[in-house]
């Protein structure tokens, strides 16, 4: 097929030490987001390894890795490319891991409960505009903590 010859629009990196739900959701996202190539891999040290050689233009990043967790992988990727967006996946979602997050620099956060319905639209909408799903929008890693003024 022609479309499969061409280069890939974006790319995407999953972060999930749990190899069969990073399988899950590699295969889940290549069927979403059939323009961007998905790649895994399971822990903070091999996210930078291929941040460095791959520059992803997201990366969903677990929180909960063994060896250096989420948080800190998310402040070494965005030291080391701040234009790269991460979205904080975690079965905790209390106030303080979305904080914990949104420091750390991670432009969304999803609960691994409601990613059947926020996964997709987080990822959308940090996407260059020609891969993502239109018309969606993304829920902020930390949602009621920066209030909007009425015009």
């Amino acid at each position: 097929m022609a479309s499969q010859d061409r280069q890939k629009d974006c790319s995407i990196l999953v972060v999930e030490d749990h190899s069969l739900l990073q399988f899950s959701i590699v295969t889940w996202l290549e069927h979403r987001f059939p323009a961007c190539t998905v790649l895994g891999v399971e822990s903070g040290e091999k996210a930078l390894e291929r941040v460095r050689t791959a520059r992803p233009d997201v990366v969903l990043m677990d929180i909960n890795l063994r060896g250096m967790d989420g948080i800190e992988a998310t402040y070494r990727i965005k030291a080391l490319a701040p234009d790269i967006a991460v979205v904080a996946l975690s079965t905790h979602d209390t106030p303080y891991h979305r904080v914990a997050a949104a420091n750390a620099g991670a432009a969304r956060y999803v609960a691994k409960r409601d990613m059947d319905t926020e996964l997709e639209p987080a990822i959308s909408g940090l996407l260059p505009s020609r891969a993502g799903s239109p018309g969606t929008r993304a829920t902020p890693a930390v949602q009621g903590t920066n209030k909007r003024r009425k015009p």
